[in-house]
């Protein structure tokens, strides 16, 4: 008879066979001993009776043979294989990941072999657990292998993980005079501009229109704040950075001329104090020209005294006329230039020539 709590299955396999015991109508199990027992590796065994009936299975034949063995029950093998623990992980490139495997009922020893991204025959003993680096990896899917065999040679379990390997994303790195952030350089002056990266295919900096990943220009003279932008292209995605150059106030400078207006005779001459006062660090020599108005027959004429001085100065404008200078009420226009700058006085100065006194003559005689 069959015993009602134990039977045969396509996963239940005898020692030193490649196939399963089946119930054919050449064996029946007529009975069992309840001894199951555990051993290290990893097989389950049963004491079994096994009769051997003649005559085409008929259970009612009569027995033609019986005897009392020791079967080896093998348990299907498996395996717990994770990476970074699971059945798969994402890293980026430049990074390895863990190879985890537990083996479950399988023979103790090297029963487990490695395929596709990695080899080689791994250690396997049952409910141990073992762990292996990847080593660093470059961007790509990889998909490992880990096969692991139990009792019977033609018992297998195959179990695989994925680790997908991100490209890293761009870095982005811009100075200016090898300076990042910011910096402040004096007005009309230049500075220059570096950049650099990784793992970019291409970079662009605004707004000079520059490109290339990594490089150095001159900004040319600035004479206004500008943000240099460096943006970069590469198979992780985007990145940028700035720099900033601060434009210092431009130098200049700022003319007081007195006296405002003055009336001489022709013939004379007269002078103005054109004074300088520097401001943001001014420090270039300062010339002054000049206008007069109206245009006549013969102006007056302008020279200078210490023209040309730095300021803080005084440049002093004299005026010459002569007897023929025509008389009138001349606009002085003053205009000071230097260090890329120019000044003037605030408003045209006053000049009024009026012709020299008629001669007189007188005569005596004995004083009378």
């Amino acid at each position: 008879y069959y015993p009602s709590n134990f039977s045969f299955t396509n996963t239940t396999y005898v020692q030193g066979h490649t196939d399963p015991i089946t119930t054919d109508k050449s064996m029946q199990v007529a009975y069992y001993q309840s001894c199951w027992g555990g051993f290290d590796d990893g097989v389950t065994r049963i004491n079994i009776t096994i009769r051997v009936t003649g005559g085409g299975g008929d259970p009612s034949a009569p027995i033609t043979g019986s005897g009392t063995t020791s079967l080896a029950i093998y348990d299907t093998p498996d395996v717990n294989f994770q990476v970074n623990g699971g059945s798969s992980a994402t890293i980026a490139s430049g990074s390895s990941a863990t190879l985890a495997w537990t083996p479950i009922n399988t023979t103790s020893g090297t029963a487990c072999t490695a395929g596709n991204g990695w080899s080689g025959v791994k250690s396997s003993t049952p409910g141990s657990t073992y762990t292996q680096s990847t080593g660093v990896l470059s961007a790509s899917t990889y998909t490992y292998t880990l096969v692991c065999a139990g009792g019977a040679s033609s018992t297998s379990t195959t179990k695989s993980v994925t680790l997908t390997v991100t490209p890293n994303a761009p870095t982005t790195s811009i100075t200016a005079n090898g300076t990042s952030g910011s910096i402040t350089i004096p007005w009309n002056t230049a500075a220059t501009i570096a950049w650099s990266s990784t793992n970019a295919t291409s970079c662009s900096i605004a707004p000079s229109g520059w490109t290339g990943v990594s490089g150095s220009q001159s900004s040319g003279n600035l004479t206004t704040t500008t943000t240099y932008i460096e943006t970069c292209t590469g198979p992780g995605g985007n990145a940028s950075s700035s720099v900033t150059v601060n434009v210092s106030a431009q130098p200049t400078f700022s003319v007081v001329c007195t006296p405002i207006s003055q009336t001489i005779t022709a013939g004379d001459t007269a002078s103005f104090n054109l004074s300088t006062t520097a401001a943001n660090g001014f420090n270039s020599a300062v010339t002054f020209t000049s206008s007069v108005s109206p245009a006549t027959a013969n102006p007056p004429s302008v020279s200078y005294s210490n023209n040309g001085a730095v300021p803080n100065a005084t440049t002093v404008a004299i005026i010459t006329t002569n007897a023929t200078t025509t008389p009138g009420t001349y606009s002085l226009a003053f205009s000071g230039t230097g260090g890329g700058y120019t000044a003037g006085c605030p408003a045209a100065l006053g000049l009024t020539i009026v012709p020299p006194a008629a001669p007189t003559s007188s005569i005596t005689a004995n004083g009378v």
